[in-house]
């Protein structure tokens, strides 16, 4: 019997996300929506099937509750308010496991029950440089929620190069920034040779990939508590800015430079871990 994976698409951007590693992991697994499939047509789906899926992992958030008549896994990785806030809270209390992809998520969507299982970073590509460069690396886009405006604030105020990596539309490259527009894994390893730090300015994060994959890069990390931050201990990764102080959070791990690849393997933050939780959770089912 085989099982369901749902969601709106796999990825937004063409890039490997965390649904193409559960197609990988689990070859029961069928992708059954995509390209924006009306959700309506799932419904469909689900009444007129013959053969009913094993369980589902389904998103959390943008589709409403739909009774599978089979275990529901539903993951949460967006923060979400107003009325898709109130079918996300349904989904999570009527799903038979939840699981968030980190304390942060599951703080800010109310506290429900459920496992919190970061998504995993390839170690194996993410490897550190010989040397580190003296430029800054920041990955996010033109959003307002990733905090443009601190971002600018910060290029303004210090003397280092920036590295800006858009995943919008957004694209530029002027005085002391090198931009880059939707650049691969692999191009972004290289780049990060460059930097001594990544700077992440966001408001809201609920994980923060780009954050590990830096910091398995060993790169230090400049971050709000925000995300997987606000479970980490900072004093192993970097800083956790305090007061909107970019400046300063930047200037001081650049006098005292952190190495957070050890510490962030020992989270369970890797591929590996990430597959290993999930399966002992399908086990489970």
């Amino acid at each position: 019997m085989s099982a369901w994976l749902i969601n709106d698409q796999l990825s937004a951007m063409g890039e490997r996300t965390f649904w193409h590693y559960l197609l990988e992991w689990f070859s029961e697994l069928e992708f059954i929506a995509g390209k924006y499939t009306p959700f309506n047509e799932i419904v469909s789906l689900v009444n007129n099937s013959i053969d009913k899926p094993r369980y589902v992992i389904r998103n959390a958030t943008y589709f409403p509750w739909i009774d599978f008549k089979c275990p529901v896994i539903s993951f949460v990785q967006d923060i979400v308010r107003g009325a898709l806030k109130l079918q996300q809270e349904e989904v999570i209390s009527k799903s038979d496991i939840v699981v968030y992809n980190s304390l942060y998520t599951k703080l800010m969507c109310g506290g429900f029950a459920g496992e919190v299982i970061p998504i995993g970073v390839d170690f194996d590509l993410f490897i550190p440089h010989k040397q580190l460069g003296s430029d800054v690396l920041f990955v996010g886009s033109s959003n307002s929620v990733k905090g443009p405006e601190r971002l600018w604030h910060l290029i303004e105020n210090t003397d280092y190069n920036f590295h800006v990596v858009m995943k919008d539309n957004k694209q530029f490259s002027y005085g002391r920034i090198e931009g880059y527009h939707k650049i691969d894994h692999v191009q972004l390893h290289k780049v990060m040779e460059k930097c001594f730090a990544l700077v992440c300015t966001s408001e809201q994060e609920t994980q923060h990939l780009a954050g590990i994959e830096a910091g398995a890069v060993n790169l230090s990390i400049v971050a709000p508590d925000v995300g997987i931050y606000h479970q980490l201990d900072e004093s192993k990764f970097g800083v956790c800015v305090k007061d909107n102080d970019f400046v300063s959070a930047l200037n001081y791990v650049k006098q005292n430079p952190v190495r957070p690849r050890e510490y962030l393997l020992s989270q369970g933050l890797d591929l590996e871990s990430c597959k290993k939780r999930w399966k002992e959770l399908i086990n489970e089912l």
